[in-house]
């Protein structure tokens, strides 16, 4: 059984993501309260006709907050009954979002007499902390895009590589991530966390996040087990 568990700030595209699911195969459930992803899990698993069952959900901020503090639990109890689940986690930034609200007659779900747009927004990113985790935003770092040559390559390619590692900003920002992360993540499993998503974010997704993801999984391999590493934007 596959099952993909869509989440993110409203307005980042979930909508579009569940439906793009559904064209592919998949069963599609939105606004799934977080606490019956194990049940539902476990009936598609039992009652399903498929042979190899394909399940999406949608889980934000219009769950209870309490709901989506379990998350992490949750997402364990799903995998622990040997069924493939990854999280799709959609974002953008808040003046994108601010911009598609201010266009569109539709409310954000959090906002009310007493809470604006941009403090919605905002909050929004705190309540679904749980399921997003750890976040770095490396945008800040130099371009390998902007350089010609290195256009067209990913930070998985040696020219790219050489390129990012002769920078200095580059190699203080990894150093910052991976104090950090070391520091860190094993005080998580010590407060019985069985998964952390670990998501570094750059323009276009090719060259500065796939190169600091690498570093930073060769790293954590050495000491933790069961470390993954995605490139979302790779082809």
């Amino acid at each position: 059984m596959r099952m993909i568990i869509v989440s993110g700030r409203s307005g980042s595209g979930k909508s579009t993501a569940l439906n793009v699911l559904e064209d592919s195969g998949y069963y599609c459930i939105d606004n799934l309260p977080a606490g019956l992803l194990p049940e539902l899990a476990e009936r598609a698993l039992i009652h399903t006709e498929l042979a190899q069952p394909l399940v999406a959900v949608s889980i934000d901020a219009r769950n209870l907050p309490s709901h989506l503090s379990r998350f992490p639990e949750l997402l364990a109890e799903v995998r622990n009954r040997h069924i493939q689940c990854d999280v799709l986690y959609l974002d953008a930034d808040e003046e994108t979002l601010l911009k598609r609200f201010s266009e569109t007659r539709r409310r954000h779900p959090l906002s009310n007499a007493s809470r604006s747009l941009a403090e919605a927004i905002h909050d929004e990113s705190q309540l679904l902390g749980p399921i997003a985790d750890l976040v770095f935003d490396v945008r800040c770092l130099p371009n390998p895009y902007w350089k010609p040559e290195l256009r067209e390559q990913s930070g998985l390619d040696q020219p790219v590589i050489d390129y990012l590692a002769a920078q200095p900003d580059v190699e203080e920002m990894y150093q910052d991530i991976s104090s950090y992360l070391l520091k860190w993540l094993p005080r998580f499993a010590a407060s019985n966390r069985a998964y952390v998503t670990i998501a570094i974010g750059c323009t276009g997704g090719h060259h500065r996040s796939v190169y600091l993801t690498e570093r930073l999984g060769q790293l954590l391999q050495q000491s933790l087990k069961n470390v993954q590493v995605r490139h979302r934007d790779l082809s």
